[in-house]
């Protein structure tokens, strides 16, 4: 299997490339919602960076591993 191993790594850069295009869909290259009648509102929570990186372990690592959950709330009409 050594002899895969490389397509194997270009694979998995490739489906986390493929996610967060994904994911960023639903905004426009200035960050305002792209699509027709969402709306965006403050998170209203703000947190620094280092110490969220701290309690997760979150690094700059990449891991060959691809996966997001994605949550939307809809408001009754």
């Amino acid at each position: 299997m050594a002899c895969c191993r490389g397509s194997i790594d270009q694979l998995r850069a490739a489906s986390a490339v493929a996610l967060t295009r994904l994911l960023s869909t639903p905004w426009t290259d200035d960050g305002s919602l792209a699509v027709e009648g969402l709306v965006s509102a403050p998170a209203g929570v703000a947190y620094p960076e280092e110490p969220l990186q701290a309690k997760s372990g979150a690094s700059s690592t990449l891991v060959p591993v691809t996966r997001a959950h994605v949550s939307v709330r809809f408001a009754p009409a």
